[in-house]
């Protein structure tokens, strides 16, 4: 089978053809680039929508709480000398506790 030439013609037409393909993809598809960012964006925006109603949800149910009240004095702070810890004395509450085991 003999070798066949395109020609001058047929070159043209190839280079022809890609340009529209080319410039036809280029015109349809978003760039890669701005694609991402809308990408992070629309992450972000998503991410701090849940941050928010968690936070809302963690506020509504804390509030619901009851105050907590200490039945031993604080516990000294690392600020405070060494000096004043004191025993604390043990509570009837413990006792009962310690009988009860």
């Amino acid at each position: 089978m003999p070798m066949r030439s395109l020609g001058f013609r047929g070159i043209v037409l190839l280079f022809v053809n890609n340009d529209v393909i080319g410039k036809t993809l280029c015109a349809t598809t978003p760039a890669s680039g701005r694609f991402a960012a809308v990408e992070t964006r629309l992450e972000g925006e998503y991410t701090a929508g849940i941050y928010i109603c968690a936070v809302y949800a963690f506020r509504t149910f804390a509030s619901n709480l009851p105050t907590p009240t200490p039945s031993h004095p604080p516990l000294p702070t690392l600020n405070s000398s060494l000096t004043d810890l004191t025993p604390i004395p043990p509570q009837s509450s413990d006792l009962a506790l310690s009988e009860t085991l």
